[in-house]
């Protein structure tokens, strides 16, 4: 009997807390990428005009999809590296295991999706607010009102990249094979759709069977239900592993 009895749960809110404070170069890397977005955003996602006999007009189209974009491959970046054995160290300053690990690391995504969705959503009333300032133009904004299911569309989808990369990266660091696997596993997919389909179809076309749904409820089940598998897999194959090879 042991005069102090470890909690699992306890041991994951620690590793959790300390995650947050210990990963700053994710917070600094996500100010850099919205910074890019932003400049990136101020040239428009589409142009049009046209002109009578005394007037010349122009018509840029302005939203956040550039700024989501970039947010997608900044999840799924930090959650690639997260998986190195520089961060993956770090859980040994507990007393811990494979387990525990895996458990705080997916919560650590969750928070960094929560925070990069609230910003990103504000990033796109800063990108307005710039230009109200910068130009001299007449701007129109529409669908502009603030709406809660908008900003846990954009965490969802920041969860989703994390839930990618992070799997990927685990994958690496069991095997390097898998460096050529994943790829040749993503397009074989494709080729595979494409056969039974009878038509071609792209990786975009695949993931656009999260971007065209209109029902969120229909949404976010597609998530959940691509998400913890995916998370339930990734941590059952390394939960296996020693805590430190």
């Amino acid at each position: 009997m042991y005069l102090a009895e470890l909690n699992r749960r306890e041991i994951v809110i620690k590793q959790f807390f300390y995650k947050m404070k210990a990963y700053r170069g994710v917070y600094s890397s996500l100010m850099v990428i919205q910074l890019l977005a932003i400049l990136f955003s101020l040239n428009g996602t589409g142009m049009g005009g046209g002109s009578s006999r005394t007037l010349t007009y122009e018509i840029h189209t302005y939203s956040n999809s550039m700024i989501i974009a970039f947010m997608m491959i900044w999840a799924f970046i930090i959650s690639i590296i997260v998986t190195t054995k520089a961060y993956r160290y770090d859980d040994f300053t507990f007393v811990s295991n494979r387990f525990t690990s895996q458990i705080s690391t997916i919560l650590f995504l969750l928070f960094a999706s929560m925070v990069g969705g609230i910003t990103s959503f504000l990033a796109d009333y800063l990108v307005k607010d710039i230009l109200f300032f910068i130009s001299k133009s007449e701007y129109v904004f529409t669908d502009s009102t603030p709406s809660l299911f908008g900003v846990m569309g954009i965490i969802l989808y920041l969860f989703l990249f994390c839930s990618f990369g992070y799997v990927c990266g685990m994958l690496v660091q069991i095997n390097r094979i898998f460096i050529i696997l994943i790829p040749t596993m993503l397009f074989g997919t494709s080729i595979i759709s494409s056969y039974l389909l009878g038509e071609p179809v792209t990786l975009v076309e695949i993931g656009s069977t999260f971007l065209q749904e209109s029902s969120f409820i229909f949404f976010f089940a597609k998530i959940v239900l691509t998400v913890v598998p995916l998370f339930s897999i990734v941590t059952f194959i390394t939960n296996r592993l020693e805590v430190r090879t």
